[in-house]
């Protein structure tokens, strides 16, 4: 039966949004969870983002499950987790990191995938390619794909792309390919103790002051700003 819902969900226009694939997903799914794919386990965890769609945080699995909870709970009651497509030969696992927001203007909720051979597609929560296919994307001069540990966008439509050395670079989300023509690589700060390498995902909740999660290897997530990734809470666990 979840098969025929999501075979029906591809005629679904462009134009449909992405709250009603979520819905409709989240009714069917409610009585079937998939417990070997739970998401307490952070190495299963390939991408995070928040929607403003329902001000969630979206998590997706290496195995090909997506769910979406909170930013330190990812199966909080009433969330079941269902499965999700990425563009044929690719895998789940060769997904450096998703981005969610509707484009400068207005416009359908979109996912964006970003993957480690450059390119990006967009699409919704259970199918990431569903509106567009591959799309080459840019890095800043000296970097590649491979290190990027978290992306998102803030409410003002600025996307930000944090590297694993340290510095952070800003671009426009209408233009989601270019992921430093507002600003160049500077220097964030993470929580003490912890390291570029166990940054699993950056999300930013766009409804509550643009506040930025990170999540960790360890299990734990902070609060903080662009800049100071534990600016506003040191480390919780989430599960």
């Amino acid at each position: 039966m979840l098969f025929g819902l999501l075979a029906a969900t591809m005629l679904f226009s462009s134009c449909q949004k992405e709250q009603d694939v979520e819905d409709a997903l989240s009714k069917q799914t409610s009585k079937n969870k998939f417990s070997a794919f739970k998401f307490d386990n952070s190495t299963n965890i390939v991408a995070v983002d928040w929607s403003a769609q329902n001000s969630k945080f979206y998590y997706w699995s290496t195995q090909g499950f997506a769910i979406f909870g909170n930013f330190n709970d990812t199966d909080p009651p009433g969330s079941s987790s269902y499965p999700f497509s990425v563009l044929a030969g690719k895998i789940p696992s060769d997904i450096v990191e998703t981005v969610i927001y509707a484009p400068e203007g207005g416009g359908v909720n979109k996912c964006y995938a970003y993957y480690y051979d450059g390119t990006v597609t967009s699409g919704i929560s259970n199918d990431l390619s569903f509106h567009t296919t591959a799309t080459p994307y840019f890095c800043p001069t000296g970097y590649n794909p491979s290190n990027i540990v978290g992306m998102s966008v803030d409410a003002s439509g600025k996307l930000f792309t944090w590297f694993n050395d340290g510095k952070v670079s800003v671009g426009r989300s209408l233009n989601h390919t270019h992921l430093y023509n507002l600003t160049a690589p500077r220097s964030y700060s993470l929580p003490p103790g912890k390291t570029y390498s166990q940054i699993i995902a950056i999300g930013i909740d766009r409804a509550h002051s643009n506040a930025v999660y990170t999540w960790y290897t360890d299990g734990t997530v902070s609060k903080g700003n662009w800049l100071d990734l534990d600016a506003t809470a040191a480390p919780v666990p989430f599960d």
